[in-house]
């Protein structure tokens, strides 16, 4: 492979790093947050539904309609009380709900949070505890569009970061050509120097070839002028 290949690759090697990197980090914290996010929900959501049940005076029917009333608004996806003998009074399960995120994605990166616990008591006197459950699906259509976010900005930055290493191996590359361009008139006869690039490394190659023209040129284009001199000597004669 040729040295301008060989910076090609290594180019595309650390882009495709850099761009699976950047996403996995990105993807791994962002769902670090959401299920942080989703369990502090759990348990703010139990603290105000023991609230409201500590408020209904023991009723069991009040305490189920306030229960009733909470699962019905659709963020819940259990609701369970227990009495403090361990019996379940109260118990709602709802069917998970459609992702906009794909299937393979949600079980791929799967957010779990723990339930919100809370204890609910009347006075002094302790009833049970509630168990919230949130739905868990907005939590996946997040992460699934935070990580398209992550990935198209990751691209545009792998683009720019492309454009920019063509510019630096164009500037690698046009030195070598004319290096090469150098060797071959010099080939031909003709002895051409060529501008010396900014590249230190390049530079000092093109300062050597262009020395070594400079001095082939003096050799070869003197000896004509040392062959009239020694043809204008006379001859010695016997």
């Amino acid at each position: 492979m040729s040295l301008i290949g060989q910076i090609w690759l290594k180019l595309l090697v650390v882009i495709v790093l850099a761009f699976v990197g950047g996403v996995v980090v990105h993807t791994d914290a962002m769902r670090d947050t959401l299920q942080t996010q989703l369990r502090m929900k759990n348990g703010d959501n139990a603290s105000a539904m023991a609230l409201v049940l500590s408020q209904q005076k023991s009723d069991p029917a009040l305490m189920d309609l306030a229960l009733t009333a909470q699962f019905d608004t659709g963020h819940y996806r259990r609701i369970r009380f227990v009495r403090a003998d361990g019996s379940v009074a109260f118990l709602r399960e709802a069917p998970p709900q459609p992702l906009d995120a794909p299937r393979w994605f949600a079980r791929m990166l799967p957010i779990k949070a723990e339930a919100g616990v809370a204890q609910v008591s009347d006075g002094w006197q302790a009833l049970g505890r509630i168990e919230v459950e949130s739905h868990d699906n907005f939590a996946h259509d997040e992460l699934w569009h935070a990580v398209h976010r992550a990935g198209s900005a990751m691209l545009v930055l792998g683009l720019l970061a492309a454009l920019a290493g063509a510019v630096v191996v164009g500037r690698i590359r046009r030195p070598l050509e004319r290096a090469v361009e150098q060797a071959r008139s010099l080939e031909r006869g003709e002895y051409v120097t060529v501008d010396e690039p900014g590249t230190p490394e390049l530079r000092r190659l093109v300062r050597a070839m262009n020395s070594m023209v400079t001095r082939l040129k003096q050799v070869f284009e003197g000896r004509p002028r040392r062959w009239k001199r020694c043809a204008a000597v006379p001859t010695a004669t016997r």
